[in-house]
């Protein structure tokens, strides 16, 4: 069961905070118009997601290197076009073939369904909460749900 949705003001709050994901993100990606005709300009951004590195996530075995996917957007008349599913795969294989990550591990709202989905159809699994989601999780009546996979 999913818990109490997060007020968007504490959500607007934590963005902006120090340490918060948007001050620790290693990589970003972005997806561009090019290949999608209706959009008003070719160059305009249309989805994207955030990669970061976390050296204190642990149980994946000793050394393994640990990544958390982050901010993954997509514009809402782009949605149901497979740009989430490119952009998964972008940022899985630049995290593997590129950084060198051996696991990525993300945090999304019980009420995200599209994200549930697309993160099971691409071979997440449900994973313990780590860090700050530690106590927020659906289980102790909060909202997230955390993943991993292993690359």
């Amino acid at each position: 069961m999913c818990g109490n949705p997060v007020p968007d003001a504490n959500h607007d709050a934590a963005w902006e905070e120090p340490g918060s994901a948007t001050a620790t993100i290693f990589s970003f990606l972005v997806a561009f118009a090019q290949e999608y005709p209706t959009s008003d300009r070719q160059d305009d951004a249309i989805g994207c997601v955030g990669l970061r590195r976390r050296d204190d996530v642990s149980g994946f075995g000793d050394g393994a290197r640990v990544g958390e996917l982050k901010r993954m957007y997509v514009l809402p008349r782009y949605r149901g076009r497979g740009l989430s599913h490119a952009l998964a795969e972008a940022v899985e294989t630049y995290a593997k073939n590129v950084l060198g990550f051996d696991v990525l591990v993300l945090e999304t709202g019980c009420r995200q369904i599209g994200a549930l989905k697309l993160s099971e159809r691409r071979g997440w699994t449900k994973w313990d909460y780590y860090g700050e989601y530690i106590g927020a999780g659906v289980d102790d009546g909060g909202v997230s749900m955390c993943y991993q996979k292993r690359l």
